[in-house]
Formats: C-alpha cells, sequence, structure tokens
C-alpha cells in the first residue's frame, strides 16, 4: 500500500540542519578556496550605497562547483545556487538575509584580472598531495584521443595551393600585360627567374614613378578639369596597393607553403610540424 498523497497540507517539516555528505566534491573545494592565501584574490570592492559586496571567495566557490556540474552560464550558476543544496554550502557565508548573487556578480572572481591561474593551479596541487590524491611516482598516458577546440580554418591543405596558386600567377601575368600595353614598366623588369621577383621588381619601379609624381604635383599649377597627374598617380598607386597588400604576400605564402609541406598534403599554420587527421 503506498503512503496518503496529499498536496494541500497546512504544515510542513524539515530537518533543521541540511548537509551534504563528508566526501562531497563542494567540501573539496571548500577546503581549497578557503586555503587559498588572500594576495592570489582580488580586493573587495564595496560602494558607498548599497548592500555590502560579495566575499570574492563565495563567489569563487560557486563559480568552480557550477564547473565541476558543466553550468558554465551566468544564469545557470545562479539557479543552481537557489535550487542546489551543496550549491548553497559552497556560499553558506552569505547571510540568510541577503539574496543570492546575480548571474552578473557570479562572475567576477574569473573578470578580476588579480587572479594568478597558475599560482592557483599550483595550490590546488600542493592541496592534493598533502592530502594524499594524488601520486607522482608513476605518469600513465592512455590512447585517447581528443580533438582539440581549435580554428577549424588553421590548416593549410596542399590542393588548396595547387589550385589557386595558377589563379595568382595568370592575374600577375594579365596585370604585367596591362602595365606593359600603357607604357607604366619595360620589358626589363618581366626578366626576372620567377613570378615572385617579377612582383616585386614591378612594385619597385611603381614606387619610383609614384614618388616622381608627387613632386610633379606639389610644384605644377591648378588647371582646368583637373590634373593628368594625379590621375595617373591614382592608377598607379591602385596597381602598387594590389602587389603589396594582395599578389606579393599571397605568392609569399604559397612559396612557404610548398616548403613546409614536403611528402605531406598539409600542415597546421600554429604548428607546422603537425598533419591533419581527422578522427572517426
Amino acid at each position: 500500500m503506498s503512503e496518503q498523497y496529499n498536496d494541500k497540507q497546512t504544515s510542513l517539516s524539515f530537518p533543521i540542519e541540511l548537509n551534504v555528505p563528508a566526501d562531497h566534491l563542494v567540501r573539496v573545494i571548500k577546503l581549497f578556496v578557503d586555503s587559498m592565501p588572500s594576495s592570489q584574490l582580488p580586493q573587495v570592492q564595496s560602494s558607498p550605497r548599497g548592500p555590502y559586496a560579495y566575499d570574492p571567495r563565495t563567489l569563487l566557490k560557486m563559480l568552480l562547483f557550477g564547473y565541476c556540474r558543466h553550468t558554465v552560464s551566468g544564469r545557470g550558476l545562479h539557479q543552481m545556487a537557489l535550487e542546489s543544496i551543496p550549491d548553497e554550502m559552497a556560499h553558506r557565508s552569505i547571510p540568510m538575509s541577503r539574496p543570492v548573487p546575480a548571474r552578473s556578480r557570479v562572475f567576477a572572481p574569473r573578470q578580476r584580472p588579480r587572479i594568478r591561474i597558475k599560482l592557483m593551479y599550483l595550490k590546488f596541487r600542493q592541496l592534493l598531495d598533502s592530502l594524499k590524491l594524488i601520486d607522482d611516482h608513476a605518469i600513465f598516458i592512455d590512447g585517447t584521443k581528443i580533438l582539440a577546440d581549435a580554428n577549424k580554418y588553421s590548416f593549410v591543405w596542399r590542393k588548396s595551393v595547387e589550385r589557386f596558386e595558377p589563379r595568382l600567377d595568370e592575374k600577375a601575368k594579365a596585370l604585367f600585360r596591362d602595365l606593359v600595353s600603357d607604357g607604366t614598366i619595360d620589358t626589363e623588369a618581366l626578366k626576372e627567374p620567377d613570378i615572385l621577383s617579377q612582383l616585386k621588381a614591378v612594385n619597385v619601379r611603381l614606387v619610383k614613378q609614384i614618388d616622381h609624381l608627387d613632386h610633379t604635383i606639389a610644384t605644377e599649377k591648378v588647371k582646368p578639369g583637373g590634373s593628368a597627374n594625379k590621375r595617373r598617380q591614382q592608377q598607379l598607386k591602385k596597381y602598387s596597393h594590389l602587389l603589396q597588400n594582395d599578389l606579393i604576400p599571397r605568392k609569399q605564402q604559397y612559396q612557404k607553403a610548398h616548403a613546409l609541406f614536403g611528402e605531406r598534403n598539409s600542415y597546421s599554420k600554429t604548428d607546422p610540424d603537425a598533419t591533419f587527421m581527422r578522427m572517426k
């Protein structure tokens, strides 16, 4: 026979003290935060008006306990503090007359630059040693492969380079033809051994012509209809900008990629020795 169900009772009985098991995670977090020196915590700054600021230890306990429960949002941490008994124990230093910190206040320890993460890690390591929870006499490494949460565009692919480099070369040759046809450069600049050297040589000639036009424009008189030298200068600057900011840097990147590929089909921009490997 089941117990009697009645949700309209007029009285509610509950134990005077709500507690958690002695081996609960929240006790380890509380011990760790309370053992931290004050120099590693931000100073409490209270406003002359309104309630006192929350102690950083209290907020840090709530933050660490929420992370251990896979709750990382401010709204979720605030809701957990309202409903979870272990989380209530983590911030037990808050008087009952004060409300639970708002979701914008919970992140205060993480946003303060005074907290030194490295020192906190070392302090936590010392705490685990003192509790004899870890043993550094042996290190065990399993075969787990974890895909790093990195930028998915950080890899350079051989097929992409082989596909787009010929297009760049055709674009450069078309630019050379236009510059030769209008008399901007002569064919002497195109006798370099490779396209990158040709691009640099053409850019040097364009910069010299632009500097010469600068002196000419500075001394010439105002003419009806505008200055032809200014129009010519703008056109040359457009060519030079294309060379310096697009063609030359991309060609250098392609040559660097060919040197790093070797026999591989890809490499990482952040770690050139790494090769892409997709795990199922």
